[in-house]
């Protein structure tokens, strides 16, 4: 079974070249025979930041490519939901890099449809609605349904001070700040992985400093990054569980360098 890399950010080139503490690739030839990327980042015409031009009555000319990439992302979720394979191969892993992207997208694609230069009120509220009662349901399907196993969903971190208390805290980005508070109620597991030593990739699986990180299975904390480490540690755990780890939604938010994914670790790789 391969695994299905989703690439919005062109974050691929940083998992393909990561390397473990001993220089080695993370990822072998022969896993990478295993691994399709769809490069959705190489079908723009401007690079994907989300940008308006409030001097004109309609939308920007490349919003339009937009909708053609949702269109091309929803035909391939709705393929994993018929049987579970991409050009006919079987997928056991879902990663989408990175739901940033993903909203900026969505961002477009609302300015496209409607005709218009920038986003209005109600606008955030039809984001909102698509991430949570659209993209993240559909997601949670495929693994319902036993389509995939793991779905892993990169994302990046956002903070926010409370003006009384002063204090700060992170969570994951979403279509909004509140939105991206209450993210964790909508998928299993939320992770935050770091670089603990050079090479050493762990999960934080609980709240580590000010960011929000938690998880349904009570895993240890922190995790090495590596999903084969999970499964013999829920092996322990319930032995005779089949499948040994639980089909899971998870949102994987981390350390960047350059904007990009830091570490081949984060994904399971059967």
């Amino acid at each position: 079974m391969a695994m299905l890399f989703l690439d919005f950010d062109d974050g691929f080139k940083s998992v393909y070249n990561a390397r473990n503490a001993k220089g080695e690739l993370i990822i072998s030839e022969e896993e990478r025979k295993k691994i399709i990327v769809i490069p959705f980042h190489k079908e723009r015409i401007v690079p994907l930041t989300f940008v308006t031009d409030l001097k004109t009555s309609t939308a920007p000319a490349f919003a339009g490519e937009a909708v053609k990439l949702m269109n091309k992302y929803n035909t391939i979720i709705n393929q994993l939901g018929i049987d579970g394979t991409y050009e006919k191969q079987p997928i056991k892993t879902l990663v989408i890099d990175s739901l940033t992207s993903v909203i900026r997208v969505w961002k477009e694609a609302v300015l496209s449809v409607n005709s218009i230069p920038s986003l209005r009120i109600p606008d955030f509220g039809t984001l909102e609605h698509v991430l949570f009662n659209q993209f993240i349901p559909a997601l949670k399907t495929l693994i319902n349904i036993g389509m995939v196993r793991y779905v892993v969903v990169i994302d990046h971190i956002v903070s926010e001070k409370d003006e009384v208390t002063g204090a700060i805290t992170e969570f994951p980005l979403a279509t909004s700040v509140a939105q991206g508070k209450v993210l964790g109620n909508a998928v299993d597991d939320i992770w935050l992985q770091r670089e603990e030593g050079v090479g050493n990739f762990v999960w934080r699986t609980r709240k580590a400093g000010l960011f929000q990180a938690g998880s349904r299975l009570h895993l240890p904390d922190p995790l090495k990054a590596d999903f084969k480490v999970l499964e013999e540690y829920m092996k322990k755990v319930n032995p005779t569980a089949n499948p040994v780890v639980h089909p899971m939604l998870v949102i994987v938010v981390g350390i960047y360098k350059t904007g990009k994914t830091i570490s081949a670790c984060t994904f399971p790789k059967e």
